[in-house]
């Protein structure tokens, strides 16, 4: 169902989509890493055994 309108944006509109990224650096210990299956200095898209992080 059309009504024929359109939108207009102005110049300095932002508009976003999708899963929000997010950054976390932190200091924790061997164990800590080993209990989440994480490395030293890595990046990981976060699953869902990562939820207790």
């Amino acid at each position: 169902m059309s009504t024929g309108k359109r939108l207009v944006l102005c110049e300095n509109t932002l508009f976003g989509m999708g899963n929000p990224l997010l950054d976390i650096s932190a200091v924790v210990d061997k164990d800590f890493l080993d209990k989440f299956g994480l490395k030293p200095n890595d990046q990981i898209l976060a699953e869902d055994k990562h939820k207790a992080l």
